[in-house]
């Protein structure tokens, strides 16, 4: 559950303890919708679409070239939802960079047109 407002969120706290229940707080500064929505809507489809993937294929070769780390020799990928609005505004930045150097040219978030969102929807059933 996400609260903007601490009076909601202890409400709901009190609720769940009453009913005999643990909770885990995990307090964080997440990404912002925007940069979601720009991300899963316009950056995922548009690379989709230009090497035949679907948006979840494009968003897992994203994770694997920007968000995998080694530990004890094993290979790990952070998942986006662990990202910050720091964090997913570079990982954002790599993935447009990296589209770029695979000749996908995906348009900035000031330069999306109507025109844009058509094309990508017309191949949504593939995505």
């Amino acid at each position: 559950m996400i609260f903007d407002k601490k009076e909601d969120a202890i409400e709901e706290v009190a609720r769940i303890i009453s009913q005999g229940k643990r909770v885990f707080i995990k307090a964080s500064m997440p990404r912002t919708i925007s940069q979601n929505d720009y991300f899963h809507g316009i950056i995922c489809p548009i690379f989709a679409i230009s090497f035949g993937l679907t948006k979840a294929e494009a968003k897992q070769i994203f994770k694997n070239e920007f968000l995998t780390y080694d530990k004890l020799g094993k290979e790990f990928t952070k998942s986006t939802s662990e990202l910050n609005k720091d964090e997913f505004s570079n990982f954002i930045d790599e993935c447009l960079n990296f589209a770029a150097n695979h000749n996908c040219y995906i348009p900035s978030s000031d330069e999306i047109s109507t025109e844009i969102i058509h094309e990508i929807n017309k191949h949504k059933k593939y995505l």
